[in-house]
């Protein structure tokens, strides 16, 4: 496998996460820390990305639209 750098934009896209999300799981040692590319520019390791991707546990569909439905039923008996 290749390592690359990301960039943020990369890493947002591969993550679904928000800049701010992603160094607060950063700070709180849940995330890949960037690595420095230059005095003023970071990137993240692509093969550390992948595995705390991989690492995320994995939603049952089935159990993820039951919750979503009942979230709408209960927006939708709200006054």
């Amino acid at each position: 496998m290749e390592i690359s750098l990301l960039r943020i934009k990369e890493v947002q896209a591969r993550t679904g996460l928000p800049p701010s999300s992603l160094y607060g799981l950063i700070q709180a040692g849940q995330f890949p820390a960037p690595v420095a590319i230059t005095a003023r520019t970071v990137g993240w390791r692509s093969d550390e990305v992948t595995a705390w991707i991989e690492a995320r546990p994995r939603v049952d569909r089935g159990l993820a639209r039951a919750n979503f439905s009942k979230r709408g039923e209960q927006e939708a008996k709200q006054p």
